[in-house]
């Protein structure tokens, strides 16, 4: 895995992972082009936060993303507005009464150009919520270089989906997009929950070896101030919700529910599980 740094140097852009420090422990996201021609800020949770990190290096802010309508993902909108004008604020085309200086919708395979060589590609991701898009970072020659994922696909979990969201839904987002998606993409999640959702596949994977591992390290980047940025191949080792196949959860959930056997089909060992984190 990758150790969380401030700052991430691409060819000809930045990427800046912020812990906001909410109490639902958000991440918003800089990313800009070398040059400072272009800067995105990606769910933006406090305003006067993103607006120090920015004026610290000069930067002046021209796009919004949101990936989605919830407030903590919203919050900082209006007053980044204020602060820099004629700022873009992009969100999908279906949250447009949900966010906050809305003036650009995105649409599936969009494309947002950081600088030239470089794109986020718009991913309509329903799931958490029917409004909801992922967005894939690619670099040119060297292809894609992660995704950020909002509030679909976290550290060792999934988001929730009873604000709005589809069980369902998310499941064939999870299957249809984020499977068939290459290993070594970084993983940019909305919120920092890996330790508790790394402790949840442990309670329903006992002897998964990587994700014991990854929750001894991640205590101790924790220790330190630093946050662990995972890969979906990483993801695929620990994350429960992208191992319906595994023979360990599928005995384990057997054993325990007995409406569900071990041969059951995976949408009903994904929703079982979506419900199960729930209340754990």
């Amino acid at each position: 895995f990758r150790r969380a740094r401030r700052t991430v140097s691409l060819s000809g852009m930045r990427v800046h992972q912020i812990f906001t420090g909410s109490h639902l422990r958000n991440f918003s996201y800089v990313i800009h082009s070398d040059d400072g021609q272009r800067v995105f800020c990606i769910d933006p949770c406090d305003a006067d936060q993103i607006a120090d990190f920015l004026n610290a290096r000069g930067l002046r802010l021209t796009h919004i993303i949101n990936t989605h309508e919830h407030a903590d993902h919203t919050s900082g909108n209006a007053g980044l507005v204020d602060r820099y004008k004629n700022v873009w604020v992009c969100a999908h085309e279906r949250a447009q009464s949900a966010v906050p200086g809305f003036n650009q919708p995105l649409r599936v395979a969009d494309q947002l150009e950081i600088e030239p060589g470089a794109a986020f590609e718009v991913l309509d991701t329903p799931g958490h919520s029917r409004a909801h898009v992922c967005l894939l970072l690619k670099t040119g020659a060297a292809g894609a270089h992660g995704v950020f994922t909002g509030d679909i696909l976290f550290n060792a979990g999934v988001g929730r989906c009873d604000r709005g969201g589809d069980p369902d839904l998310l499941y064939e987002t999870i299957r249809d997009q984020f499977q068939t998606m290459a290993d070594d993409l970084a993983v940019y999640p909305g919120h920092e929950y890996m330790g508790n959702n790394l402790k949840f596949t442990l309670e329903y994977e006992p002897e998964n070896a990587a994700a014991r591992r990854l929750l001894r390290e991640y205590h101790s980047e924790i220790a330190r101030g630093r946050y662990i940025v995972s890969t979906l191949g990483l993801e695929r080792a620990m994350n429960t919700f992208l191992r319906l196949d595994s023979p360990e959860l599928r005995r384990e959930l057997s054993r325990r529910f007995a409406d569900l056997d071990s041969d059951a089909d995976d949408r009903a060992i994904f929703l079982r599980l979506r419900q199960l984190r729930d209340d754990w």
